[in-house]
């Protein structure tokens, strides 16, 4: 049997539909060949996990070494594909799945796109409106359709030893100890600005965790928001306190995404927006000090370590605008440093904490010394 995943478009939302695919395979066992379709930075997230046979990279329109939507067709055609499940809410991909030919085709009836669904399932809503629940569980609830089982909520991502040689050589060209804690900051999103949280605050939480413990603070950036990261450690001026957008090794420097998943793996806590970072440091059992800004939790939680999630609530939220309405942006702007420092404290401090396995180098094991208590 062959089964083509439609996965989502976003970073985070592939980690969020990592149980999904687990169950998948759970479900049809290894006779079954499980395709994954999607975007290059989704599809890169998920390298190492074991559930996916092949994975199409594509664009919508099409680019060197990438699939189009017309050559994705053209393959599920000549695959031959039994079932198409997809974990997407477009109307292009369904549109893919069913001219590909796929006999069953299983996902959402929303977009208007109910039509071209063999197995169509009802968008869940309240007072008519879209109802607010958990991604991971919008995703299990597509694969609950073909009998998978959705018991299992934990996401999941894989850290391959390329990857954490990546994160060595980071640490190596900064000087950093590996035996030191060291925090992740992210506080941009490739969604748009209403999901970041100020420079100024920032460098203020990156200078109070240096000087009121001891460890190291990564400010953690892509491509895209290298020159803000790289900024904010230059004032910042201490080198106990670094970019990723600073490293010059040859094979970081375009900030691979398995560098991230490396570098949010070793981090003894991470706080982040609520964007892709942020999800790949929960799918690997990382304490997480979540900041919400135009969104809000209810979308987005999860059922790994639990996160210190920061929302403060106002009127205005959740606009769901990639630039704040109002301009004010008080929804990042007025979370304060020192609430976020003492949400690191609690974090720091959770016992439900990841556990290298015994593949791993012992040098990777996060630093368990208890945080001191810090007025």
């Amino acid at each position: 049997m062959k089964i083509a995943v439609f996965l989502p478009n976003w970073v985070g939302d592939s980690c969020m539909a990592t149980p999904a695919l687990r169950a998948l395979r759970l479900h049809y066992g290894k006779e079954a060949n499980l395709i994954g379709i999607g975007r290059p930075g989704p599809c890169k997230v998920l390298e190492g996990l074991p559930w996916l046979d092949t994975v199409w990279t594509y664009r919508p329109r099409g680019r060197p070494n990438l699939l189009s939507r017309r050559d994705v067709v053209s393959s599920l055609r000549q695959a031959k594909v039994d079932i198409a499940v997809l974990l997407t809410n477009s109307f292009g991909t369904a549109l893919m799945a069913y001219l590909g030919g796929a006999s069953q085709r299983v996902g959402f009836g929303s977009d208007a796109r109910r039509w071209m669904l063999t197995d169509s399932i009802p968008v869940p809503k309240e007072n008519g409106k879209k109802k607010p629940i958990p991604a991971v569980d919008y995703y299990l609830q597509v694969v609950s359709k073909l009998g998978c089982d959705p018991s299992n909520r934990q996401m999941e991502l894989a850290v391959e030893r390329r990857d954490e040689r990546l994160a060595d050589c980071v640490w190596d060209e900064f000087g950093w100890s590996r035996e030191r804690p060291t925090i992740v900051i992210n506080s941009s999103g490739a969604f748009g600005a209403s999901r970041v949280w100020p420079f100024d605050r920032v460098v203020e939480l990156s200078r109070q965790v240096v000087e009121r413990l001891d460890v190291q603070v990564l400010l953690h950036c892509g491509p895209g928001e290298r020159e803000d990261a790289n900024r904010a450690a230059i004032k910042c001026d201490s080198p106990s306190i670094r970019s990723l957008g600073q490293s010059t090794t040859k094979e970081c420097v375009d900030l691979p995404l398995g560098l991230s998943k490396a570098v949010m793996q070793r981090a003894r806590v991470v706080v982040s927006t609520d964007s892709g970072p942020r999800h790949i440091a929960v799918a690997l059992n990382r304490p997480v000090v979540s900041l919400y800004g135009s969104t809000m939790p209810d979308w987005t939680s999860t059922y790994n370590v639990p996160e210190e999630s920061i929302y403060l609530g106002l009127d205005c939220q959740p606009c769901y605008q990639r630039k704040c309405p109002l301009v004010h942006h008080n929804c990042m702007k007025n979370i304060e440093s020192e609430r976020v420092f003492k949400a690191i404290q609690k974090a720091w401090n959770r016992e439900e904490i990841w556990e290298p396995n015994d593949s791993q180098d012992e040098n990777l094991k996060p630093h368990r010394t208890p945080l001191p208590d810090v007025a």
